[in-house]
């Protein structure tokens, strides 16, 4: 399901990264980590960087200010991806969340 971020509002998406140990999923620290906006496509086009905060609760939270002041098209009304891609030993995962902006009315 989307989440829905207000028109020049400013929304926090939290990742955690895991592996799987054979029985339970555990945390991890990625080697490198970087977060973008997204197109809403099968295969996402990436559009500008976002900031990355760590929360020191194994979670990694990506800012999205919705506004043209970080992409000059976004829209009221559009979706978006927030996308967060990580490393670990070689392994490279993404994990995408779809966000949708409410227009400012």
């Amino acid at each position: 399901m989307a989440q829905k971020v207000r028109y020049k509002d400013t929304v926090f998406v939290r990742f955690k990264p895991q592996a799987f140990d054979g029985t339970n999923w555990i945390p991890v620290t990625p080697d490198t980590y970087n977060a973008f906006l997204e197109t809403p496509e099968v295969t996402p086009s990436q559009l500008v960087p976002l900031p990355i905060n760590y929360g020191n609760d194994d979670y990694y939270y990506v800012e999205f200010y919705a506004s043209p002041d970080t992409y000059s098209d976004l829209k009221g009304g559009d979706a978006y991806y927030i996308a967060f891609y990580w490393e670990k030993d070689g392994y490279k995962l993404v994990e995408r969340e779809l966000v949708i902006i409410v227009p400012d009315v």
